[in-house]
């Protein structure tokens, strides 16, 4: 859903990564409309108008995923018709880096501690 991929991203959100950028990114899913400002290494996501955004992002909810978290290609993307991206190509790609994935367990290794 909208929500979830809203709610991932404000969750995912590398302060390290975004320090010294300062951005505002549109998205558009459909007829929902999000607002993304990017200064001094924090994210505010919301319901709004992306008149003004420095890059705007228009996709399913998914595909965006599959940029943030899969790390599928902005170009693959958009050569296979599934999003478009207006505005500033450096930007995008750099929004698109702010959200790592954390690290994997080694295999055999918990990452909860048995009580």
């Amino acid at each position: 859903s909208v929500a979830s991929i809203v709610l991932s991203m404000r969750t995912m959100f590398s302060a390290d990564k975004a320090a010294g950028m300062t951005a505002m990114v549109g998205f558009v899913f459909g007829h929902e409309r999000f607002v993304a400002r990017i200064a001094q290494g924090v994210l505010m996501i919301e319901p709004g108008d992306t008149v003004g955004a420095d890059v705007i992002f228009e996709c399913d909810q998914n595909i965006l995923a599959q940029a943030l978290y899969a790390g599928v290609p902005l170009d693959q993307l958009e050569a296979q018709g599934a999003l478009a991206i207006a505005g500033n190509r450096k930007i995008a790609e750099q929004y698109i880096a702010l959200f790592p994935l954390p690290e994997s367990a080694p295999p055999g290794k918990s990452t909860r501690q048995d009580r």
